[in-house]
């Protein structure tokens, strides 16, 4: 191929990762606090060290700070975030493009509206640069996950999982229900793929197994703190953080037993649930509901196409994998834990297609038909979704948990 035509097909192909971001960048500007309003819940992570708490999840990047100095600065920490979060945003940019142009390639089917509707969509990555979410290890969670659908159809990289796995959920444990269930989909399909092939099986086993010991260990056999009350925590960090208002999120993550604290508030978790089912639950329904709709019609007619039951199966297994995530509605983030959703959906959506799935590219295709035929239903869908992409959907969600968030950290 000549120079002139070379420069003619680039000139033709979609600029996605500049959409992107563009779009992620407008987001991280936006939304992303200053430094006196970094989250100390958040940013107390980035000061806390194996030396000092012992084997636990969520330390491995405090750790690493504490080799190179013995004071964690808020500066220095809100420097951290930062380069994190733009890195970040070049990782997502490059990546989506990238699957993005193979898809239109191998596939036959351009993946326009599935850009479109991830740019448009108010719970994408874009949660992770709101005040409250500034700095939450989920982006490392998220990197993990790519990378690891990478490694899942490579040959020889497959065997990496299991470790990667492991990785993710040492650095937050709560990997075992975020996107751990897209990951095991992912390795569902390749074994029916192979035929049912005893090496996927065993990845498939090694990874999960791995994934759900830690998990029990960090939450139930993990303590080994010497810190016996909040003052105590309160001192330690004094001497060598300027984060001032984490020490509760400390003693109660990594100093106090878990059974005890959750028996202790049991009525008032029930409570807030419920208040934050009814409230900002319904809010995030309909401001994200168009977009999970799409997603709901693609994998029924994706599953529609495919001939072989089990092919059939597995494709309905994507559309319910969210409900591996369930039990993180009994936590408090639910700020965080919605996003999740939508990205595993969005996701799984990106490897078949990228994986020239026959059945999830007719779905692709037909999905792209239909809205042609229907383009100001699209755009009234886009649009509805856009406008919330910027609004605080965080005051909804702190409004409800601040009315018992003091009582429940408070009981004896």
């Amino acid at each position: 191929m000549s120079k002139g035509n070379r420069r003619d097909v680039l000139r033709r192909e979609p600029h996605y990762e500049i959409a992107i971001f563009i779009m992620l960048i407008l987001a991280f500007l936006f939304s992303a606090p200053d430094i006196q309003h970094l989250n100390q819940w958040t940013s107390i992570y980035y000061v806390l060290s194996y030396a000092d708490f012992g084997f636990q999840s969520r330390l491995v990047i405090g750790s690493v700070i504490r080799l190179f100095t013995s004071y964690v600065s808020t500066r220095l920490i809100y420097t951290i975030i930062t380069v994190f979060s733009v890195l970040f945003i070049v990782f997502v940019s490059l990546t989506l493009g990238r699957i993005a142009r193979n898809i239109s390639k191998n596939a036959g089917v351009s993946a326009e509206i599935l850009i479109v509707i991830f740019i448009a969509c108010p719970v994408a990555v874009q949660y992770l640069f709101n005040i409250n979410n500034y700095g939450r290890f989920d982006l490392f969670s998220i990197v993990l996950t790519v990378c690891m659908l990478f490694c899942i159809k490579s040959r020889r990289a497959k065997w990496l999982v299991p470790a990667l796995c492991a990785l993710a959920v040492i650095l937050n444990f709560n990997y075992v229900f975020m996107y751990l269930p897209v990951l095991a989909v992912a390795m569902i399909c390749e074994y029916v793929t192979e035929n049912k092939s005893k090496t996927r099986l065993l990845i498939l086993i090694l990874s999960c197994a791995l994934s759900v010991a830690l998990f029990i260990y960090f939450k139930s056999f993990a303590y080994s703190s010497d810190f016996k009350s909040i003052e105590e925590v309160k001192a330690y960090l004094g001497g060598i953080t300027d984060v001032q208002g984490g020490e509760t999120q400390v003693f109660y993550d990594l100093c106090y037993p878990l059974a005890k604290f959750y028996h202790r508030g049991t009525q008032t978790t029930y409570e807030w649930f419920f208040d934050l089912l009814m409230k900002y639950g319904l809010y995030m329904l309909f401001s994200t509901g168009p977009v999970f709709t799409v997603f709901i019609a693609f994998w029924l007619k994706a599953a529609k196409n495919a001939r072989r039951k089990l092919k059939r199966a597995v494709l309905m297994l994507c559309l319910l994998a969210p409900a591996a995530s369930l039990p993180m509605f009994l936590a408090i983030d639910w700020d965080r834990w919605v996003p999740t959703l939508f990205l595993s959906q969005f996701m799984l959506v990106l490897y078949f297609i990228a994986s020239n799935d026959i059945d999830a590219a007719a779905a692709l295709a037909s999905l792209k038909k239909y809205f042609n035929r229907h383009s100001l239903l699209f755009a009234v869908l886009v649009l509805y979704s856009a406008s919330s992409v910027f609004s605080n959907s965080y005051s909804v969600y702190v409004s409800v948990l601040s009315k018992y968030i003091d009582d429940f950290l408070s009981l004896a």
